[in-house]
């Protein structure tokens, strides 16, 4: 009786359903991949070559899918794209005398961020735009508020930056510098190149005299860009230090040798008058593909930077205000544990 009640229910439970549903998903995900390859082919195989290298630094700048590249190129071919215009000018320093910073009081009432607390009125918000692009810029007046933090496993395991501006008190903050990455697990631990914080060298990079593009705060709170070792930057009487690159503007100009692929960017930058810019542009979605470097220079430059630097962007880019993100992150699988951090201190009043 038990086993002709079995066979019953199995002639009711839906399995043609079933393996017509799956059918039909795994001939759908077929038809995307090729039609993705075929898409992927056309670029780098057709006629255009800036198509082609715009594809190829775009995926060679992702931990993830970096390796799209090399189906359809060699090595050769890929190093010699990823090596067109590249920074040669490693000898220019920053100079100083460009930059006049304001003192705090006569910041006040200076355009706040919608919402603020009177604390908060040096610091300001604004949506960016580009045709593949959109993002935030933050403006903080006071250089001096910005300090970096570094996740409490330093040389371990990496911390959200969100945790990061919780535990520290801070306002608001983005991601800093680059990390190792060993098969794009994205665990964000082990910085690389150039770290000081507090005014202490901490990077282990730094005790070589190997060089980074390297973003320094000093404590005067005028930023600094350039190439440098980690003794060089801490000579600078730093207050806190991170690497990625390339550097995006020196001395009020535009640096060359800005080629590279659409992606999420994050960028520090100071005007004139010490206010520090830090900018975020979100990437891979549909309403935002992602800037390229060149991109986010023009954006520095366009709100006043005397100096600038692009900092580790991709699925570490993103911005904390007042305890929320404010800008869509590009991972899929989550908010990315990362090494450093530059966070803007709460003011009270």
């Amino acid at each position: 009786m038990d086993k002709a009640k079995s066979t019953e229910k199995n002639k009711k439970f839906p399995w043609g359903i079933i393996l017509k549903t799956l059918s039909f998903i795994i001939i759908t995900l077929a038809i995307l991949i090729i039609g993705l390859y075929s898409v992927m082919w056309v670029v780098v195989k057709g006629p255009s070559p800036t198509a082609k290298q715009l594809f190829v630094r775009s995926v060679k700048e992702t931990s993830a899918i970096g390796f799209f590249a090399n189906i359809y190129l060699s090595n050769e071919e890929i190093a010699e794209i990823m090596g067109e215009g590249k920074q040669e000018n490693k000898q220019e320093q920053t100079d100083t005398s460009l930059i006049s910073i304001k003192k705090p009081e006569t910041l006040a009432g200076e355009n706040p961020a919608e919402g603020d607390k009177p604390a908060q009125k040096d610091l300001e918000l604004l949506d960016i735009k580009g045709p593949s692009f959109k993002g935030k810029l933050m403006i903080i007046k006071d250089p001096q508020r910005t300090f970096l933090a570094t996740t409490q496993s330093y040389g371990g395991a990496g911390e959200q930056l969100a945790s990061m501006v919780e535990r520290t008190g801070a306002i608001a903050g983005v991601n800093g510098g680059g990390f190792d990455d060993p098969g794009g697990g994205g665990q964000g631990g082990i910085p690389e190149g150039i770290v000081i914080r507090d005014g202490q060298l901490l990077s282990s990079d730094a005790v070589n005299a190997k060089g980074y593009w390297t973003a320094v705060m000093d404590k005067k709170g005028i930023l600094h860009v350039g190439w440098m070792t980690g003794y060089q930057a801490a000579e600078k009487d730093a207050n806190w230090a991170v690497s990625f690159g390339p550097v995006l503007v020196q001395n009020g100009k535009k640096f060359d040798g800005l080629n590279s692929g659409l992606n999420p960017r994050t960028a520090v930058g100071q005007r004139e008058d010490g206010a520090v810019l830090l900018l975020v542009i979100e990437g891979r979605h549909v309403d935002s593909l992602g800037a390229t470097c060149s991109d986010i220079a023009d954006i520095m430059l366009q709100y006043g930077a005397v100096n600038a630097m692009n900092l580790d962007g991709g699925s570490s880019s993103a911005m904390i205000y007042n305890g929320e993100q404010i800008t869509s992150i590009a991972s899929v699988v989550g908010v990315r544990p990362i090494p450093t951090a530059i966070l803007v201190k709460q003011v009270s009043g």
